[in-house]
């Protein structure tokens, strides 16, 4: 079903008495209705020498080989952007779902930039299917531990800026001595459940009460792959996003799915009310 300005109280089935959590899928569109710009976009180009690299080059496991400092800059670019931006009423509209609805709330993110943790959204609750750049791990993998960056470790960090010595030495592994990397997915290597949660947030959008999606489009894998799982199943399944895109084709084509037009920070409370009033 497509509804372009909907009374949600009406339009909502009642989920409270439905078996399984209220699972919530947001992508890099939540992120732009806070003034970050997309992953892929064009601002996110890097300066290498003589090449303007794009992000696709750039978030790779092969370039972080070749050039970790330059990757390492760049990402602390990105970070300090992140950390100017705030969370929207999207954003805090999950977190304060989840402080009444408790372990029958589960947030799946792909969004990095750490905005729905900094709204109050549990990290117990929270699948952070892509990482989060406040954290590093080791590159060579000698421990298994992932550790997070000082709030204010690079926070002025400025465009073409390369890592120093006392940066570089806070981005060394205290047990190998080799680099750390960002705790985050890149485009040539494969999601780790223990790390990521890709399995489990499969997992659980098939087996939720209600799938809410938001601000999520095709070009990652996941939420496809969780909309096809989580309506194959029967799971009431609500896309939301401004634009529009293949999601929301996929939830107005079924007959337990609602598709939802218009920006997130605005559709995703009147959702979040509205289920906040069915739990009673």
């Amino acid at each position: 079903m497509e509804v372009a300005s909907p009374s949600l109280r009406r339009l909502l089935p009642r989920v409270a008495d439905r078996p399984g959590r209220v699972v919530i899928l947001t992508g890099a569109n939540l992120s732009v209705e806070s003034g970050l710009s997309t992953f892929r976009g064009d601002d996110g180009r890097w300066q290498v020498g003589s090449r303007s690299l794009h992000p696709v080059e750039l978030a790779t496991w092969m370039a972080f080989q070749r050039m970790p400092v330059h990757i390492w800059g760049w990402y602390l670019y990105r970070r300090a952007r992140y950390h100017t931006a705030s969370p929207n009423p999207a954003h805090r509209s999950v977190a304060a779902l989840e402080q009444k609805l408790g372990d029958r709330c589960l947030l799946v993110t792909e969004n990095v930039d750490g905005l729905h943790l900094r709204a109050g959204s549990t990290p117990e609750r929270t699948l952070q299917i892509h990482g989060n750049v406040d954290y590093a791990r080791c590159a060579a993998e000698c421990t298994r531990d992932i550790q997070r960056l000082p709030d204010d470790f690079a926070r002025d960090w400025k465009w073409g800026q390369r890592p120093g010595e006392a940066e570089q030495a806070a981005l060394t592994c205290q047990r190998c001595g080799g680099w750390l990397r960002p705790h985050v997915l890149w485009f040539d290597e494969h999601p780790d459940e223990e790390r990521f949660h890709f399995e489990s947030a499969l997992h659980a959008g098939t087996q939720a009460a209600v799938l809410i999606v938001a601000g999520a489009t095709t070009a990652p894998a996941l939420p496809t792959k969780m909309c096809t799982a989580a309506i194959a199943q029967g799971v009431l399944t609500v896309v939301l996003d401004a634009q529009g895109n293949a999601l929301n084709e996929m939830a107005a084509g079924s007959p337990n799915g609602i598709s939802l037009r218009g920006p997130a920070s605005s559709l995703l409370p009147q959702v979040c009310d509205t289920l906040t009033g069915q739990f009673g």
